[in-house]
Order: structure tokens, then sequence, then C-alpha cells
């Protein structure tokens, strides 16, 4: 039946007598491919400024009750090109996020404010009210804006300026204070602080008492 295509296997492993390797009928697997594509089409359609399908809500979609059966098929989705597995999203193969004209016109206008006060951007929120929550998130996912907390972002390359700003001062001093930063960036506590508890939650610093030390690998 695999060699004759009537059978298709969803999992690799040897075939033999008792093996429990998933497999599906040729006829019904066409079948839910297609339904497959259809899905990922809608939601790229409805959603045109999100980068995929969470996993889970596409796997309630198809309604594939079992968690082995779901990430066997889109294993075997991937193989064949039908879709792309972004860990906890799928989508179809080259879709990208794309601002209409209008909403680029206003991407533009709010990393301006970035820009004009790069260690003292606007708030989350202030993006969230200005553009909407689904452009903001779009800005997250291409890059344009880094988050730091659920308040705070910055722009990417301000981003990486700050984490070469907290390396050279590591070369030189042995701690970091939140007031030492926040005088070197010429901003307020309220920046500084979300952005050392961030370096802090992804293990590049760590807090010793009102100081931060660079985390020993």
């Amino acid at each position: 039946l695999v060699s004759s295509g009537q059978l298709v296997m969803l999992e690799s492993g040897e075939i033999r007598p008792g093996s429990d390797l998933l497999a599906c009928l040729q006829s019904h697997w066409a079948g839910e491919s297609e339904r497959a594509a259809r899905e990922l089409d809608n939601y790229h359609q409805s959603n045109p400024l999100r980068r995929g399908i969470p996993r889970e809500e596409f796997k309630s979609r198809l309604k594939i009750a079992q968690a082995r059966l779901f990430n066997a098929a889109v294993r075997r989705w991937s193989m064949d090109g039908l879709l792309e597995d972004a860990g906890n999203l799928v989508r179809r193969p080259g879709f990208e996020i794309r601002f209409s004209v209008q909403q680029k016109t206003q991407v533009e206008r709010v990393l301006a404010r970035f820009a004009q006060a790069p260690y003292a951007p606007p708030t989350i929120k202030d993006v969230q009210q200005e553009v909407g929550e689904d452009i903001y998130t779009a800005m997250v996912d291409l890059g344009y804006v880094y988050p730091v907390s659920s308040e705070v972002a910055f722009r990417k390359e301000d981003y990486d300026r700050m984490i070469q700003m907290v390396r050279e001062h590591f070369q030189r001093q042995e701690t970091l204070t939140v007031i030492q930063f926040r005088d070197r960036l010429n901003t307020s506590r309220r920046y500084v602080l979300a952005f050392l508890e961030h370096l802090d939650s992804v293990g590049i610093t760590v807090r010793d008492g009102d100081v931060r030390k660079l985390k020993k690998a």
C-alpha cells in the first residue's frame, strides 16, 4: 500500500508487522490536506497582520483531538510544502505581513516618535491606542520594536545599543545600578528598571541586592 501510494505514512520509522507508526489512506489524506490548506488561507485572509495561526487554534479548527496525530500531520504537511511550521505558529509558505499604504504611514509615524526619544519611547499602551493592537503586534513580529515588559518596548536598534552599553559597562565595572544606567541614558527610572529586569529574565544579568552583575556562563 505504501509503495503503491495508497497509504501515506505520517511518521518515519521501519515499516514492519506490529509497528504502531501513524498512517492514513491517500484518499482521506488528500481531503484533509485540502481542508488544512483552506483553513490556513481563510485565516491569512481574515488576519493579514498576523504571522500565522496559533498551533492550538489550528488543531481546534481541524478537529484533531490527539496531539500525536496533529503533530504528525503538521510535520507531513510541512514536508509536502503545504505549510510552514514556525514553532507555536503555522502558516502558508511564503506568507508575509504586508501593511497597506495607510497602515505603513501609521507605522512610520509611531517609529518617528520612538526615534525622537529612543530611551523614553511611547508606552505599549500608547502605541496600541494610536495604531491598534493588530498593527502593534505586527510591528513586534516584524522586529520593528522589541518589548521588554508589558508596558515598555524599544526600537530594535535602540534595544541592541542598550545591550552594548551594558556589556561595555561591565568591561569597566563589576556592578551596575539603576541610577548609573538611568544617568547614562538620561531617561526615567521606569524605562531603565523595565530594561534591567528584562536582562535578568533572559539571563544576561543577575540581581544582587541593589546592583546587577553580569551573569557568568
